[in-house]
């Protein structure tokens, strides 16, 4: 493993649920000498990625700064922004942009609706793998191999949600021959999600945009014409992302 791997293990220690950790601590969960954990830990807090207080570590200054830098210049960000503007006009719905990475789906960017609906997982936070229409709808478009890698790693979380590898390929190839997947309180109670797949320019999925809004209001819209306004949308954005990677 090189070095720099090594680094960014100690920083995939701090999380939601552990967002403060003692060297000794990090020595422990990564299995390397306290010494070592000491040295990692110390060239973070010299370029500002971990902050340390009392004896403590925390993410530092750093990662706000690259979140600013990430907002204003992801290419998916930027390709997606106008469109999901328009969409929440049009619609008076919170729109979503979604994105995955490794085996993790994150929520990247939020347009608010003028309605209230409140759901849980807000920008940064992780979204269930195998819960909602956001996170199914990316899982439908990868490749056989890739989802049963990750159906695989987290097998126990997909088989009391999903049901067995059968279950779920299924499931989700119905999905994939849709071109959508709309959930019902999935994710958090009462909130319905539409959702529809984003490629990049080599065709592979490249995350998802999601309208959100109470289920109580499901019968005031049209769901069909929903999906086409967001299949519309994510046209838009695939042909915008194509354009942006592309050299000047």
């Amino acid at each position: 493993m090189s070095q720099l791997n090594k680094v960014l293990q100690v920083l995939a220690v701090f999380t939601e649920e552990r967002p403060f950790s003692s060297a000794e601590e990090v020595a422990a969960r990564l299995d390397i000498p306290r010494t070592t954990a000491f040295r990692h830990l110390n060239q973070l807090c010299e370029s500002g990625f971990v902050t340390r207080q009392s004896g403590r570590y925390s993410l530092g200054p750093r990662i706000i700064q690259l979140d600013y830098l990430m907002r204003r210049n992801d290419p998916l960000i930027n390709a997606s922004r106008q469109v999901m503007q328009s969409l929440s006009a049009a619609t008076h719905c919170s729109v979503l942009l979604s994105s995955l990475f490794g085996d993790q789906i994150l929520n990247i960017h939020h347009e608010a609706g003028s309605d209230t609906t409140h759901f849980s997982y807000v920008r940064g936070r992780g979204l269930p793998l195998f819960r909602g229409a956001a996170s199914k709808i990316i899982l439908a478009h990868l490749t056989s191999a890739r989802l049963r890698s990750i159906y695989d790693k987290h097998q126990e979380e997909a088989h009391a949600i999903a049901g067995d590898w059968r279950t779920l390929s299924d499931s989700l190839r119905q999905s994939r021959k849709n071109g959508c997947y709309i959930s019902h309180g999935e994710v958090d109670e009462g909130v319905t999600g539409i959702a529809v797949p984003l490629f990049g320019d080599d065709g592979l999925v490249a995350g998802s945009l999601s309208l959100v809004f109470e289920s109580q209001r499901a019968g005031l819209f049209n769901t069909e014409l929903l999906v086409r306004m967001l299949q519309q949308g994510g046209q838009a954005i695939n042909e915008a992302l194509a354009q942006a990677v592309q050299p000047s």
